[in-house]
């Protein structure tokens, strides 16, 4: 709680510090619109070190628990007695790794969506500050 803290203060000062520098309505635009894609590139980076977290520690999201249960007819087909029990354990364990693969491919991808939007967040925020230097300089150029 103390860093949360610590970090709110610091954020607070630092827009402090802006707004006392008598920004332009463009660059006080440009500034939340980084703000803002800087926040989302970090939730999207938190999210990829969740996920990550998640496959390391085989912690599965209940969300993709739904997998298993659209496999219903094949688990009571799995239970006729008709079938030998080893081909039954057979059978078990090769759709048990089917889904646990399915289930990892499906948080690979997720994390490869994540880190792709934290990239294109980073890229715009980049061009944003890019930007809003040129609109600094213009600024200062008209004040002269």
């Amino acid at each position: 709680k103390k860093r949360l803290l610590h970090f709110d203060y610091q954020g607070h000062l630092l827009t402090k510090a802006f707004f006392d520098l008598k920004p332009t309505k463009k660059q006080i635009r440009s500034a939340k619109k980084i703000w803002s894609l800087t926040l989302k590139q970090q939730i999207a980076e938190e999210k990829i070190t969740i996920i990550k977290h998640r496959i390391f520690a085989k912690i599965i999201p209940k969300t993709l628990d739904s997998i298993d249960r659209s496999l219903d007819d094949i688990n009571r087909s799995l239970r006729e007695k008709i079938i030998d029990n080893d081909i039954r354990v057979a059978l078990v364990s090769r759709r048990d790794k089917i889904i646990g693969q399915l289930k990892l491919d499906i948080m690979t991808i997720d994390i490869s969506t994540t880190e792709a939007i934290a990239r294109g967040h980073a890229r715009l925020v980049k061009e944003e500050k890019e930007m809003l230097l040129l609109i600094s300089i213009q600024h200062s150029d008209d004040v002269d």
